[in-house]
Order: structure tokens, then C-alpha cells, then sequence
């Protein structure tokens, strides 16, 4: 997030650092997300989205559990669906040290955000997304995904980049883990044999 301030007559700009940004602000309650329900076993498309279910079912275990995460390659680039494909490591990370990633309600309860909408925007004179409001998709209490409306939601992305800039030479010479596979690693669940 850019300031400017003036330094003896002259405009200067100042960069807070995206990690220190105060947390995301829900505008009102949020709805809970209904999602269908997918199989392991589909298309690619269909996949990324029983991924992203996973990801939101497991998402206050996995933090729990971000030492392991840390210590192993394989599972630290395991990838999640949040802004295409980001390795699990540095979602973890993100949602540790950037107050931006929590979704803050009116009592002051953090949560951590796994997706954002931009809203509606003009794009040459038309409105476009003109159905979506701008919010952020969070992970409730009960471990589920809710939406709620919310305000500085392009930080989201640029904040969540600046964490997988920082790990981008990470590399494992024995492969990675899918989603699926992390989970029954380090917490002994077959997420597959629930479906």
C-alpha cells in the first residue's frame, strides 16, 4: 500500500510492507459458501475444486500443524487452489505473518481467507461481475467456507504474492505430496474414504 507524504515541498512515497497492513474487515455477517460436493476422481477443473473443499475443511488443523509443514519439502510445496495454484507452505506462512490473510468480524475474530472477489468493476464503459460483490472467502469456526463483503481485498492477492516470491527457489528433490496425501501424512485421516 502506497502513502504519500511531502519532504520539504517535494512528494515522497512510502510503502508500508504488505505483512504489516491490518487485517481484512468483513462489511456485515457472512454467508455461509454451499458447494457441491465433488469426487476425487474427475476432471482437472472438478478436482482443484474438491481441493479447495479439503483445503477449507482442514484449514485450522493444517495451521496446527505448520512445524511439520516447514520441515518437509514435500509437503510444503504441496499445492492448494488459492490464486491458481499456491504451495500449502506458503499459505501457511501467509496466514501466520500477514494480518491481511484474517478476515476480521465485528467482535474482533480472525479468520483465515482462502479466496477473494473483486466486485463489481467497469471495463470499458460495462459493467462487468456485475452478480459478485466484493468480499472474501473465509474459514468459519465449524470448518466450513463463508463469504462476506469486505474492504481492501486487491491487497490479498499482492500480499499472498510477495510470500510465494520469497519461497520461489524451493524445490524437493523427492517430489510433492497432493492435497489429499499431506492431510492423511499429518493427521492420519483418509480424506477419500469420507466422500
Amino acid at each position: 500500500m502506497k502513502d504519500f507524504s511531502v519532504t520539504k515541498g517535494m512528494p515522497v512515497e512510502r510503502v508500508k510492507p504488505l505483512a504489516l497492513l491490518a487485517t481484512t474487515k468483513m462489511c456485515g455477517a457472512g454467508k455461509r459458501v454451499i458447494e457441491e460436493k465433488y469426487s476425487s476422481e474427475i476432471e482437472p477443473k472438478n478436482k482443484a475444486l474438491w481441493r479447495r473443499e479439503l483445503l477449507v475443511r482442514y484449514a485450522n488443523r493444517l495451521l496446527e500443524c505448520s512445524e511439520k509443514i516447514f520441515e518437509d519439502s514435500r509437503l510444503f510445496l504441496t499445492p492448494v487452489p488459492i490464486n491458481g495454484t499456491t504451495p500449502l507452505g506458503a499459505v501457511i506462512d501467509w496466514w501466520q505473518s500477514y494480518k491481511c490473510s484474517q478476515a476480521e468480524d465485528s467482535k474482533g475474530k480472525h479468520y483465515p481467507i482462502y479466496g477473494w472477489d473483486f466486485g463489481p468493476y467497469t471495463k470499458m464503459g460495462h459493467l462487468c461481475n456485475a452478480d459478485h460483490a466484493r468480499g472474501v472467502y473465509y474459514v468459519g469456526d465449524d470448518n466450513s467456507g463463508y463469504f462476506a463483503s469486505a474492504e481492501q481485498v486487491v491487497c490479498l492477492r499482492d500480499s499472498l504474492q510477495e510470500v510465494c516470491d520469497h519461497y520461489q527457489n524451493i524445490s524437493s528433490i523427492h517430489g510433492v505430496f497432493d492435497l489429499e496425501d499431506a492431510i492423511e501424512l499429518l493427521l492420519g485421516e483418509k480424506v477419500y474414504s469420507r466422500l
